[in-house]
């Protein structure tokens, strides 16, 4: 509601306050959305780790996209330490959940590729 501003004025402080709350509440989805508020300083001051942290919570709540999201930034190494080890680790564990996610396949394969040419 906040996010978009449906209903009422887009206002990204107020929506992540109450991704906060979700995420607090065990709602994975909450997780995913305030970990991309602060990846993309929306209403948050931009802090990729601290992004990365929400999405790796929405994944121990088995929620497959914040898997990905995880793996993603652990494999471009953008705001946290590069490692192809964890990267490949949340991938698979996307892809547990999700065996025909095709963005978490192909992030798995280029992690993989990457790790055995020792980046």
């Amino acid at each position: 509601m906040y996010k978009n501003g449906t209903g009422v004025a887009p206002n990204p402080a107020t929506a992540a306050s109450y991704f906060g709350k979700a995420c607090d509440a065990r709602d994975a989805d909450g997780c995913i959305n305030l970990g991309t508020a602060y990846a993309r300083g929306s209403g948050v001051r931009q802090n990729i780790a601290t992004g990365v942290s929400y999405f790796v919570r929405a994944c121990d709540a088995g929620n497959g996209n914040g898997c990905y999201n995880a793996g993603i930034y652990y494999h471009s190494g953008n705001g946290v330490a590069q490692s192809n080890d964890l990267a490949i680790g949340y991938f698979r564990r996307a892809l547990s959940i999700n065996p025909n996610d095709k963005e978490a396949q192909a992030g798995l394969a280029s992690a993989r590729r990457h790790q055995s040419a020792g980046h």
